[in-house]
């Protein structure tokens, strides 16, 4: 099996695009995207790989520049360079690596087709995925869909076009109600779990921790007259991704036990710049850093933590740095946590959803803290050993080459 990378120079998810480094040389430009540990897959030649790219689209805005320039030829024509700069500004070799540009060089009896459904351009457009490979390729694909709480009905009606099966994300979306309300024609999940940071490490004995619990993550909201969360929105009826952050972060200054650190940052409404000006108001920009305090050290100092989940059905990934860290987490009684492996009350501390749950279990826990000691350790000790970079990357090809067994033998029948 060959793992072919679809249209991954515009995937804002893994590596950074050439509109980033461009238009954004900083730190947000260059800061540590969730899926950059696949590019060492690219990088290392360990696994069979190819890079696709069809020239349907870029990184860059080519229509605020005129016709000429989002012309379907210039921009298949854009898009080929652009595979090479992507590339280089990833440590790629692109001498060494194979990069297809003709449809009929992939072997749907060998290739396995990954994309990335959200976080990028390639199945915004009904016209582009029309055009598409993905759509036109009957050999096995699959599609990963985190953040899909932004276009999600848009997106979701261009996937269900291409004949997309199988969803990749870090749990199974499955047990996600809103992901089968706009997702239920796909069949099942393969789980692609976090990958640890090696910076995410115990530092700090664990009973000279504050017995408390700090509340971390940031609060994202989503007004009603949002067009791309309109169907988050009206599904769930909140403007809010973590409802739990919001209950927190209202309650701050009441929550003894926890000591919030939720960060809100409402962005301005800002009027549409054309592409030269958006170059010269971010060339130069040093970006702050994300949390703006070093989350390592705080992870060190407390003894347990929240990073709340999204209502969508996703986790953290600050749940396993956190517990990398020595920190017990806290978090909801919920399927998702037995995907990545965690059981409640052994690796982590499981709530009902409530805050009076949440202040219950962690004033239980400041007063048994031999028992808090112990979920902290275990949960350090399953995150160091069940998400290891190359373990993660070992059970994920492994779980493609069973989807894409199935699907030959599937194929073979049929032909018959």
């Amino acid at each position: 099996m060959r793992l072919c990378f679809y249209n991954p120079q515009v995937a804002d998810i893994l590596g950074l695009t050439l509109f980033a480094a461009l238009f954004f040389p900083g730190e947000v430009g260059k800061r540590k995207r969730r899926m950059d540990f696949l590019l060492d897959v690219l990088r290392d030649k360990k696994y069979e790989t190819a890079i696709v790219v069809d020239g349907t689209v870029s990184s860059i805005p080519l229509s605020r520049l005129g016709p000429f320039f989002s012309s379907s030829r210039f921009v298949r024509f854009f898009s080929f360079l652009e595979a090479y700069a992507w590339c280089v500004v990833n440590r790629i070799n692109p001498l060494k690596q194979a990069i297809i540009f003709s449809f009929g060089r992939l072997d749907p009896k060998n290739d396995f087709l990954f994309g990335f459904a959200f976080l990028g351009k390639t199945f915004l457009d009904e016209e582009v995925v029309e055009r598409g490979f993905f759509k036109r390729f009957r050999g096995a694909k699959a599609l990963h869909v985190t953040h899909f709480f932004d276009n999600t009905g848009l997106i979701a009606n261009n996937v269900k076009k291409t004949g997309a099966k199988i969803a990749v994300a870090e749990v199974n979306l499955k047990n996600s109600g809103y992901f089968n309300a706009y997702f239920g024609f796909i069949d099942s999940v393969c789980l692609l779990r976090f990958v640890l940071r090696e910076k995410y490490v115990s530092k700090t004995e664990f009973f000279t921790r504050k017995n408390k619990c700090v509340a971390l993550g940031t609060l994202a909201f989503f007004p009603e007259a949002n067009k791309s969360t309109i169907d988050h929105f009206a599904f769930f009826r909140t403007d809010t991704l973590h409802p739990m952050r919001k209950v927190i972060f209202d309650n701050r200054s009441k929550l003894r036990i926890i000591d919030s650190l939720i960060g809100y940052q409402p962005k301005p409404r800002v009027k549409k710049k054309g592409i030269i000006s958006l170059f010269l108001s971010n060339f130069g920009f040093a970006g702050k850093e994300y949390h703006g305090f070093n989350i390592v050290d705080v992870f060190n100092e407390y003894r347990m933590f929240i990073a709340s989940e999204e209502n969508i059905g996703l986790p953290s990934v600050s749940v396993i740095e956190g517990m990398a860290c020595g920190c017990a987490y806290v978090g909801l009684d919920d399927p998702m946590y037995a995907d990545l492996g965690m059981k409640g009350g052994v690796h982590y501390i499981p709530y009902n959803g409530t805050i009076k749950d949440l202040v219950k279990k962690i004033e239980y826990y400041q007063a048994h803290e031999e028992e808090l000691r112990k979920i902290a350790a275990a949960g350090r000790r399953l995150v160091r050993e069940h998400f290891a970079k190359d373990r993660v990357i070992r059970d994920f090809f492994e779980a493609l080459e069973v989807v894409h067994r199935k699907h030959i033998s599937r194929s073979s029948t049929s032909d018959a």
